[in-house]
């Protein structure tokens, strides 16, 4: 028997304890909470383990976080949990199988995570569960068996995970509605058991790669409403079943090797959008595609269609987007006329061929595509409607000048008359086209100046006059297309030169004026494109210096400006291009240093200054361009030695110094460069011995070094470079190591790899399937023959080798792998054979 003041303690201690407030996420609950509700707060870390201490929490809300790491175990002990939603954040690791325990879970919602793994089985213990969305994670493997348990289960979205299979217990959840499993890696057929899930509507299974025939089980979700199985591997003919879904409303079967459509097809009236696109159909388009009165966005392209459009379709009143792409339709009915509420139309690539198609003429295009058919634009062309905006006619064998009447269609926002036929001058009445967004008209025939009148456009975002044969200049009314995103006038036969203006343009992210007949200098304005990402001015006639103004392009990924007559040195302010990728700047007159700078170029990985003039040491601070991979040097006038910094530059696979002045010894820090295919010295004044550390570079294919004053034995471990075709010492001064149990020739100017393995030009290693070991070389401009063979032959044998020695000299010592005279000398002239 307690009495009053002992109770009063104890009510005081239980209220305490329940009571209790714990600190998550910078805020205080109390754990009595029911609810914990933090959705997109920018909560970051760990869901802290501690929530397991809120014994009566329904609710866990903290979607549109940035939460990372797992899952906590503890999150099991919360069992009067109805709902989770963790989805939106960076959550990784396992679904932790306590889950398992919650049974009183209804809705689980960790979609667009990170969250890896199997779907534990005890998911199958959550009875009460209607909603599973784990869409967007990194889930793998098979869908357990247990999900079958799960009777209670109306919705459930595993999409765009790397699940590989389902199970066939799916027949059990009766209650389902919606089943979404795209873009998984599930293959082979699918469960028989989706017969019997009458409720569902809405059945995605697109993007995966299960195969074998249409399922029929299928055809018993007479309600369904959306339908998608595009994407996968199934086969055979549409069967005639599909009638029988008769409230489907989106269908989408494209992507598959279906070969035939049956007529039954007509029964689906209350179909509004439908994709049967990218099959194996090559029959006529069944007339009872006219009974779709309901159908709005109908996709039958890539496919192989015959014979005429069915006049039926006439009676498809509601049909607004029809893409027929590639396909072999000859003729459109008159009907087509009825079709008032189509908008977009394309009849691309088919077998349409002599006048533009009257019938085309009565509807109230936005978008008209006949590219790739052989069809002639007439007088009818002025009879389409006025509500035009997108009209492509590519590759449509049309020539002739450029119909006038094509101006009348002022609302025109994206012309493409591209790979035709096209002669005269761009008319002036383009002038007209004030809303034109995109304008190509490259391949055709087209001559004269590139019409003044152009500079009117001033929505204007791509202009692609490519591969035209103007033989005029830009105009300087170029720089009033102040919306110009893309210019491409690739050759083009343009001369003159590139206009100041064009400097104006401050929306440019691609220049393309390359192959073309432009001199002049390249203007400094061209350094106010901050957002140009592209600009390639290579073969042409352009002198002057590099604007120094060039570092201005903060944007700048490519430069291309070979082949041209530059003739400054290459400006310090290169530095400033710190998102360039690829500069290309040789076959110019470049002369001076290579600037130090160039070492700031972080993102640079293909810096080609080949034949030029430039002079002077390579920068050590070529080191800190770590990004390099192709570094090509050659024909210039560089002195020095070459700097051992540039072994830091590990992702190098192309280090070409070749005829220039180097002097000193190679670098053994190349030995680091383990990703290098193509290491070439030749003609340099370089001396020394040839590194040990460069047995390191295994992935080395040519190895190029003659016409330099390098001595000394080659290192063994060179013999270990089995992916090395082609090795030239030359004109140096270097030795082979002499292993005396192997047969080999006596020297040997250039080694390469024939089809029978190592093999020198002049015919003196043996095919033997190996890499040389025993070869010698020749020293400097002379002959120096330091011939070691065994010599253990008796009097005959010894006269034989005599006259093997003779007939090397005339390199003719090895008849199956020897060239003739003329090469040779060939060979001899060049200093080196690319094999």
């Amino acid at each position: 028997r307690m009495k009053l003041g002992q109770l009063l303690i104890i009510s005081l201690i239980v209220t305490i304890c329940y009571s209790a407030t714990i600190s998550l996420f910078g805020q205080n609950f109390d754990t009595s909470a029911t609810i914990i509700s933090s959705s997109s707060s920018g909560l970051t870390g760990a869901v802290p383990s501690q929530i397991g201490l809120f014994s009566q929490l329904t609710r866990i809300l903290l979607s549109q976080n940035s939460f990372t790491g797992p899952i906590p175990s503890q999150i099991g002990l919360l069992t009067a949990l109805t709902e989770i939603n963790l989805d939106r954040n960076q959550l990784g690791g396992p679904l932790p199988s306590e889950l398992g325990k919650l049974s009183s879970l209804n809705a689980l919602k960790l979609y667009r995570n990170r969250i890896n793994g199997p779907i534990p089985t005890d998911l199958g213990l959550c009875a009460n569960l209607t909603i599973i969305q784990l869409f967007e994670n990194l889930l793998t493997g098979p869908v357990p068996s247990q999900i079958g348990k799960l009777v209670k289960l109306t919705y459930i979205d595993l999409s765009t995970n790397l699940l590989t299979s389902f199970p066939s217990e799916i027949g059990n959840l009766a209650a389902l509605s919606d089943l979404l499993i795209t873009s998984n890696l599930m293959t082979g057929s699918f469960p028989s058991e989706i017969g019997r899930l009458t409720r569902i509507l809405n059945f995605y299974i697109n993007s995966n790669s299960f195969s074998g025939a249409f399922p029929s089980e299928l055809f018993r979700l007479t309600q369904v409403d959306q339908f998608r199985i595009n994407s996968n591997g199934f086969s055979s003919a549409v069967p005639s079943q599909i009638g029988k879904l008769a409230a489907i409303r989106i269908l989408g079967i494209s992507g598959n090797r279906f070969t035939s459509l049956p007529t039954e097809f007509g029964a689906l009236t209350s179909l509004i959008i439908g994709d049967i696109s990218a099959n194996l159909f090559s029959q006529s388009l069944p007339s009872e595609i006219g009974l779709l009165t309901a159908l709005s966005v109908f996709n039958i392209g890539s496919n192989n269609f015959t014979n005429a459009i069915p006049s039926e379709i006439g009676r498809a009143t509601s049909l607004a987007v029809l893409d027929a792409t590639s396909n072999s339709f000859n003729r459109i009915p008159s009907e087509f006329a009825k079709l008032t509420a189509l908008t977009v139309l394309s009849f691309a690539t088919n077998a349409f061929t002599g006048p533009f198609p009257s019938e085309l003429c009565n509807n109230p295009f936005q978008t008209l595509v006949m590219s790739n058919n052989r069809i002639n634009l007439t007088s009818e062309i002025t009879k389409l409607a006025p509500t035009l905006t997108l009209f492509r006619l590519a590759g449509t064998y049309m020539g002739g000048s450029i119909p006038s009447e094509i101006f009348t269609l002022t609302r025109l926002i994206n012309v493409d008359l591209s790979y035709n036929n096209f002669t005269g001058t761009i008319p002036p009445g383009i002038s007209k086209l004030t809303n034109l967004v995109s304008l190509n008209i490259q391949n055709n025939l087209l001559t004269g100046n590139v019409v003044s009148e152009i500079g009117s456009l001033t929505k204007l975002q791509l202009l692609n006059l490519k591969g035209g044969i103007f033989g005029g200049s830009i105009p300087s009314q170029i720089g009033k297309l102040v919306a110009l995103t893309e210019l491409d006038l690739v050759e083009s036969s343009i001369i003159g030169s590139i206009p100041s203006e064009l400097g104006n343009l401050s929306a440019l992210v691609s220049i393309k004026l390359s192959r073309n007949f432009l001199g002049g200098t390249l203007p400094s304005q061209i350094g106010r494109l901050t957002n140009l990402v592209e600009l390639s001015l290579f073969v042409n006639a352009i002198s002057g210096a590099i604007p120094s103004e060039l570092g201005r392009m903060i944007s700048l990924q490519t430069l291309l400006l070979y082949g041209n007559y530059f003739d400054s040195s290459i400006p310090a302010t290169v530095s400033g291009l710190s998102n360039i990728v690829n500069m290309h700047l040789f076959n110019n007159l470049l002369n001076g240093t290579l600037p130090s700078t160039i070492g700031r170029l972080t993102t640079l990985r293909q810096l080609f200054v080949y034949n030029n003039k430039l002079s002077g040491s390579i920068p050590t601070q070529i080191g800190t361009a770590t990004s390099l991979n192709l570094l090509y040097l050659f024909s210039n006038k560089f002195t020095g030695n070459f700097p051992t910094q540039v072994g830091k530059l590990v992702n190098l696979v192309g280090l070409v110094p070749a005829q220039n002045q180097f002097s000193g010894s190679l670098p053994s820090e190349i030995g680091l460069l383990l990703a290098l295919t193509e290491l070439d010295f030749h003609d340099n004044g370089m001396s020394g011995s040839l590194p040990s550390q460069f047995g390191q570079l295994k992935s080395l294919k040519i190895l190029l070094l003659s016409n330099n004053s390098f001595s000394g034995v080659i290192p063994n471990v060179i013999s270990t470079l089995t992916s090395l075709v082609s090795f030239d010492i030359s004109k140096t001064f270097f030795e082979f190591p002499v292993d005396s149990t192997t047969e080999s020739a006596a020297l040997c100017l250039i080694v390469t790899k024939c089809a029978d393995g190592w093999v020198s030009s002049s015919g003196c290693s043996k095919c033997n399937g190996t890499a040389p070991e025993i070869i010698k070389s020749s020293g400097g401009s002379s002959i120096d023959l330091k011939l070691i063979l065994p010599i253990v032959l008796l009097g005959g044998l010894f006269l034989t080798a005599v006259g093997c020695y003779i007939n090397f000299n005339r390199q003719k010592f090895c008849p199956k792998c020897c060239v003739d005279d003329e090469e040779e000398d060939e060979e001899e002239k060049n200093g080196a054979v690319d094999l």
